[in-house]
């Protein structure tokens, strides 16, 4: 797949060739690792594809300290396709805040 981050339509799930064609656009890795990645990360496995790609523990050609985890790699996605990353730390969510706006909005059963 070559898609580029323009062709990627907002209304569909991102694919693994999209992650590396965007990496691999971005530096972030080269066209030997995507080959690579493509080769050996199989079609059939329904994992989410930051966490396929990120189980390889590549090195990031832009960084070789970071190894390209599963928050780089959003990160890297998300800044290509012009979204806001944020990065949630789950020890400061408001529990009681966010349960009760689930309250709010739950569906009674029927």
């Amino acid at each position: 797949m070559n898609s580029t981050v323009e062709e990627i339509h907002p209304n569909r799930s991102i694919r693994l060739g999209d992650v590396i064609q965007i990496l691999l656009q971005r530096n972030n890795i080269n066209a030997k690792t995507a080959k690579h990645a493509r080769e050996t990360l199989g079609q059939d496995d329904q994992r989410h594809p930051f966490i396929r790609f990120a189980e390889l523990g590549l090195r990031d050609g832009l960084n070789p300290n970071t190894v390209l985890g599963t928050e780089t790699i959003t990160r890297v996605v998300a800044h290509a396709c012009n979204m806001p990353y944020v990065r949630i730390d789950p020890l400061k969510i408001d529990v009681e805040t966010v349960t009760s706006l689930c309250d709010a909005v739950s569906v009674p059963a029927d």
